[in-house]
């Protein structure tokens, strides 16, 4: 965290998993936090979002690769950050096409 930041907890995150009967005709969800949403707010006033979830909620093959590049060793939790939208239709950004004949440069397959 930069000097001068400051982190709060803006909310849980949580996803129904089930249901249950409350009685007297009433039907609750049943839920499960997965993380939490978090803001830093730098010196300057610039803010930045961002999820810190927790890990088991992962596919394991995706799991592997969070726990090898995003996770501190022994922590169960990690952390996912928020971008603002995409203007609709906005893709990833693309090269300049190569003259006919010339083979792509691997950043410009599209798989």
């Amino acid at each position: 965290m930069a000097q001068n930041s400051k982190t709060e907890k803006l909310g849980d995150i949580l996803v129904a998993v089930g249901s249950y009967d409350a009685g007297q005709g009433q039907t609750k969800s049943t839920n499960r936090n997965i993380g939490v949403m978090m803001q830093t707010t730098d010196a300057n006033g610039g803010k930045r979002l961002w999820l810190k979830l927790n890990a088991d909620i992962l596919h394991a093959s995706l799991f592997a690769l969070v726990k090898t590049e995003g996770m501190d060793k022994g922590d169960d939790k990690f952390i996912a950050n928020v971008f603002a939208p995409r203007p609709q239709g906005a893709g990833k950004p693309t090269n300049t096409p190569l003259p006919a004949g010339d083979p792509p440069a691997e950043d410009d397959v599209p798989f």
